[in-house]
């Protein structure tokens, strides 16, 4: 999951700053390129020392079965990305 946000960073920060793409999460929308890209790759770097670094997490089934239901939503919004820029 943190591989697939990193790369979304980077396409969105892409996209953004080509004026190819608006960014659609409303949360970021007010953001520029750069900001966005720093704060999704932050929010990557937290969720993955959070994870690491937490005994109880990791070992969760809860936390394991959140990140699985995650990591599909991801990959479908990296789908996305995949066929939208392959459109432009």
């Amino acid at each position: 999951m943190v591989s697939l946000n990193v790369i979304d960073a980077v396409a969105t920060y892409y996209g953004v700053s080509a004026s190819l793409i608006s960014e659609a999460n409303p949360l970021m929308a007010p953001f520029d390129a750069l900001s966005i890209l720093l704060i999704k790759i932050f929010l990557s770097i937290l969720l993955f020392i959070l994870v690491l670094r937490i005994p109880k997490l990791s070992d969760s089934k809860t936390v394991r079965n959140l990140l699985i239901v995650a990591n599909v939503c991801y990959l479908g919004v990296f789908s996305l990305h995949v066929y939208w820029i392959t459109m432009i």
